[in-house]
């Protein structure tokens, strides 16, 4: 008996906790975003980890809106804008029900527009860009849908941490019918 207690009390640890351990391929993300850059970049982490929705609503203001492109809310019965908690909602709904068909969404492309010139100052700036997104099946990159357009960011760098993030962000319909703010608009609710 006092050789098993000698035993069991001088063993090596097996009673204490373990240290955490890193997942071996970690979901990319920029924890301080500095430039105007890294938050865009956030965003692409979003979308392609599902891990990172936690993160989603860093990227954004506290009063951040999203405008719908103004042809898809006549045509396609869209709200006209969505605010700060619908957006956070939306990145949840999109990974929980792609994931539920194995399928997600990739943003293929998020590109400055040839021609028109961001308007950068030193404490903010309007991003201009191209946009292409597809969800494909999660085993292949067999594209089901795809959505293209044009995207108008409006950030802001915060006073007291320098971080930037992004306080509005219009959609604009090009000629796709599909638009960014359409696949928001299936995840909304």
């Amino acid at each position: 008996m006092i050789i098993i207690f000698v035993l069991l009390t001088s063993s090596c640890g097996l009673f204490e906790p373990r240290n955490d351990q890193e997942p071996e391929n970690p979901a990319e993300w920029i924890s301080y975003p500095i430039n105007r850059e890294q938050v865009l970049q956030n965003l692409i982490f979003s979308y392609k980890y599902p891990e990172n929705q936690n993160n989603y609503d860093q990227i954004f203001t506290d009063d951040f809106i999203f405008n719908f492109a103004s042809q898809d809310v006549p045509e396609h019965g869209t709200p006209v804008d969505l605010n700060y908690q619908e957006e956070a909602s939306i990145i949840f709904n999109m990974h929980k029900i792609l994931g539920d068909f194995d399928q997600k969404i990739v943003i293929d492309t998020l590109v400055a527009i040839e021609g028109q010139d961001d308007i950068v100052d030193s404490s903010s700036a309007t991003l201009y860009r191209n946009y292409y997104l597809k969800i494909t099946k999660i085993d292949s990159e067999t594209e089901i849908k795809s959505y293209q357009g044009k995207a108008e960011f409006y950030l802001i760098q915060d006073n007291e941490t320098s971080l930037w993030k992004i306080e509005s962000w219009k959609d604009y319909r090009t000629n796709s019918n599909q638009t960014w703010g359409l696949l928001k608009n299936d995840y909304l609710y």
